[in-house]
């Protein structure tokens, strides 16, 4: 079926399912009802006939020209089939921005070399920033014509 925005009457409670089954503790169902109604952090799902099957959720700052993708999950069973990659290719082509930024478990380098067959690069290693025991690597993908 697609990729499009996530809609609360129809989304939510699959937001919240693919949520619980992919991060711990994750977001809350209040946290995903304020994303899909907000106009600075666009919520894409990818739906298929059995339902929605992931998401990527995006936050931007039109002032500095920035995106950040702030999250992308999806359904453990459904993960390997191109799900996350055609969500993050949406994003890119979707928002307008000099540079979209994200953030990863910098542990994980077959998730870093995920983002990089993306286009994104390398930018910085954060150390711990969520004071969860963890680095994360800080990832950019610039726009042809935008450094």
């Amino acid at each position: 079926m697609g990729i499009r925005k996530a809609n609360i009457e129809s989304d939510l409670a699959a937001l919240i399912r693919i949520e619980k089954s992919c991060f711990n503790p994750g977001f809350s169902g209040s946290c995903f009802f304020y994303f899909i109604k907000s106009e600075s952090s666009p919520l894409y799902v990818y739906e298929e006939d059995s339902g929605v099957e992931g998401y990527c959720l995006c936050t931007q700052n039109a002032e500095l020209g920035e995106v950040w993708i702030a999250s992308l999950a999806v359904r453990p069973e459904s993960q390997g089939q191109g799900i996350g990659s055609s969500l993050v290719k949406h994003a890119l082509h979707s928002n307008a921005a000099r540079s979209i930024y994200l953030t990863c478990q910098g542990t994980k380098p077959s998730l870093i070399a995920f983002y990089e067959k993306l286009g994104f690069a390398k930018y910085n290693t954060l150390s711990d920033p969520y004071k969860e025991g963890l680095d994360r690597a800080l990832l950019k993908f610039s726009p042809p014509g935008y450094k």
